[in-house]
């Protein structure tokens, strides 16, 4: 378990996620895969975040994404090898100083802002890095764009 001023405001980690899946009568099925996350926003007992997806793989060539959700997740100091429909892309790239040497970030890596999600404090989780200072402005406006929200992402002690 990670203490609360772990989860700072473009912190990047893995976790073990579970999510139901489509049920057949009274029988539920659970879904378990490793996330990657950034978080956004600091709360009292949680913070909020956005996925990190490569989509099997496929990143932005995967059917029925919507691009202009998303922005390319790159390692400090590399290029991402963004294949295809790259030019979609209206977001410029965030770059990600990974703190683990054995951890590196998939070329097919792509922040999506449509969706956040509640991660709670108590949670294990694995560190991967930051979002370097220079993309943390782009990654804030970024937020409030796709989410439609009226003023930047502040840290807060709700």
């Amino acid at each position: 378990h990670k203490p609360r001023s772990y989860f700072k405001k473009g912190r990047a980690f893995m976790m073990l996620w579970t999510e139901p899946t489509a049920s057949s009568g009274s029988e539920r099925t659970i879904y378990y895969k490793i996330r990657r996350f950034v978080v956004i926003r600091q709360k009292s007992t949680h913070c909020l975040c956005l996925p990190i997806n490569t989509y099997s793989g496929q990143g932005i060539t995967k059917r029925g994404i919507y691009v202009q959700d998303h922005a390319a997740v790159v390692s400090a100091g590399g290029e991402g090898q963004l294949i295809e429909r790259e030019q979609e892309l209206t977001k410029s790239s965030l770059y990600i100083k990974t703190e683990d040497p054995s951890i590196s970030i998939d070329s097919a890596s792509l922040i999506k802002f449509g969706k956040v999600y509640t991660v709670e404090y108590n949670l294990k989780v694995k560190n991967i890095g930051r979002i370097l200072p220079a993309s943390i402005s782009h990654l804030e406006s970024y937020v409030v764009d796709t989410l439609k929200l009226s003023s930047t992402i502040e840290s807060s002690r709700t």
